[in-house]
């Protein structure tokens, strides 16, 4: 492909790829944030006896985010497996 035809798909890559570079700045700090919070939801169930997972609250949280789309569900299953692991130790 010529230069001049492809310069223009190059800079369109570079506008989206910046958008998700602003994304990511803004969503990485947000789940450290929320591990954060699991370690102290961890550490207060472990010394109450209650148990880590809550399959109860891991459906509700999966209903207000499906909306979202199914790769957003998909993410925050991989969150809460991550968030097990946090709250066990």
């Amino acid at each position: 492909m010529e230069f001049s035809k492809i310069q223009p798909i190059i800079e369109e890559l570079d506008k989206l790829r910046a958008e998700v570079d602003a994304v990511d700045a803004r969503l990485a700090p947000l789940i450290a944030k929320r591990f954060e919070i699991v370690r102290k939801i961890g550490a207060l169930k472990r010394a109450n006896g209650i148990a880590a997972v809550d399959g109860v609250r891991e459906t509700e949280i999966l209903r207000s985010v499906i909306e979202c789309g199914d790769e957003v569900a998909e993410v925050y299953r991989r969150i809460f497996d991550i968030a097990h692991r946090i709250q066990k130790r």
